[in-house]
């Protein structure tokens, strides 16, 4: 089996993984993690806390999955970029994790040159509350990200080739973003560049349709995308404007936009 090594990896690693990840489990609601990191030969760092999972994740399942997937190709450099699961059952991957009885779960990801890092936390089925934790503490998530990179330094250092995966379909990490039109480039630039605030394009295209007073779910339609991302790009603007709540950034939003207007 192609992944065996990988496997054999996890199980070696797997204590030292559950002790890094103790504190957390037990001061949150959060019951899982994983820690994956994919490349762009095809080859992927896959670890988890949840060891069986991950043993039908790498012999049954030969993607990424079509729901994570979209968000690790949107992943920056910059900043990570937050995404909450979304319950497609239709995705091979997150039917296995409800087998598991691991759901109502965010990953954090971030590009680095060539690869893409991700960080995954994970609740139980029932905690359907869960999405409410992550949304009011993404400092204690980001701080848990640091925390782990220091700690498991060694373990997910990927020098030694025998530690990864590899899919067994073609997978591309290339980038994957709409063309921005020209009137949003200029909105995003003179909007917010002044106070150096990096909104993405299509987090930008989300909070425009909020601020004309578009429900999530009509947002997400228009965007071709759930109404779960709607509200994972609505935590990450939150984030990065330092506001507490959507009316917030739709004011701060309309705020800059009549500046803006004011004096151009």
């Amino acid at each position: 089996m192609i992944n065996d090594t990988a496997l054999k990896y996890n199980e070696q690693s797997l204590k030292a993984l559950q002790d890094v990840c103790a504190p957390l489990f037990k001061n949150s609601c959060i019951r899982s993690f994983r820690y994956f990191r994919v490349l762009d030969d095809n080859s992927y760092m896959n670890l988890s806390t949840n060891h069986e999972w991950l043993v039908d994740r790498l012999t049954k399942i030969p993607n990424n999955g079509a729901s994570f997937h979209k968000p690790l190709c949107e992943a920056t450099e910059e900043d990570f970029s937050f995404f909450l699961w979304e319950e497609n059952k239709k995705d091979d991957i997150v039917s296995l994790l409800i087998d598991h009885n691991i759901f109502n779960g965010i990953t954090a990801y971030k590009r680095n040159k060539n690869s893409v890092e991700a960080w995954a936390f994970g609740a139980k089925i029932e905690d359907t509350l869960a999405s409410n934790f992550y949304i009011n503490n993404l400092d204690i998530l980001k701080s848990f990200i640091n925390h782990f990179n220091k700690e498991a330094a060694d373990i997910i250092n990927i020098s030694d080739r025998s530690k990864l995966a590899q899919f067994g379909d073609k997978v591309s990490i290339l980038p994957h973003r709409k063309k921005e039109n020209c009137c949003q480039s200029k909105l995003r630039n003179q909007i917010f560049k002044p106070e150096n605030i990096k909104l993405t394009h299509r987090e930008l295209e989300c909070l425009t349709l909020l601020s004309i007073g578009k429900t999530y779910k009509e947002t997400a339609k228009t965007m071709q995308i759930s109404p779960r991302t709607i509200e994972s790009f609505v935590t990450n603007i939150k984030r990065k404007l330092n506001l507490p709540c959507k009316s917030n950034i739709i004011e701060y939003y309309w705020r800059n936009l009549n500046f803006y207007n004011k004096h151009t």
